[in-house]
C-alpha cells in the first residue's frame, strides 16, 4: 500500500523526467536522483521496481556511452528517449490522483 511519502517521491520522479533534460545535467546524475527517489519508496510491487530499474540502467549506460558517429548518436538519443517515456509511464501508473 502506498503512503504519502511514496506519492511525494513519485512526484519528485515525475518532475525530474517530465521536462527536457537540461544540458547541464548528466544522465548519470539524473539516473542517480531517480534511483534515490526509488529507494525511498515503500510500496511493494517487485515487477514495477524491476521495470523502473531497467530504465534507470539504460540511462546510466547511456551516460557512459560515447557515440563514434551520427548513427550511433541517433541510436543513443532514441534509447534515452525510450527510457524516459517508459519511466514517465511507470511513474504515472503509480501516482495517486489528488482528491
Amino acid at each position: 500500500m502506498m503512503n504519502q511519502n511514496d506519492n511525494l517521491q513519485l512526484e519528485s520522479m515525475r518532475q525530474l523526467i517530465s521536462a527536457p533534460i537540461p544540458k547541464g545535467i548528466l544522465l548519470a546524475e539524473l539516473a542517480e536522483q531517480l534511483l534515490c527517489a526509488r529507494d525511498a519508496l515503500s510500496f511493494d510491487d517487485v515487477s514495477w521496481y524491476e521495470d523502473l530499474t531497467e530504465q534507470l540502467i539504460t540511462l546510466d549506460s547511456a551516460a557512459t556511452f560515447r557515440a563514434r558517429n551520427e548513427a550511433e548518436q541517433r541510436q543513443l538519443d532514441s534509447a534515452v528517449d525510450t527510457a524516459v517515456i517508459a519511466l514517465q509511464k511507470l511513474v504515472a501508473e503509480k501516482q495517486i490522483e489528488p482528491h
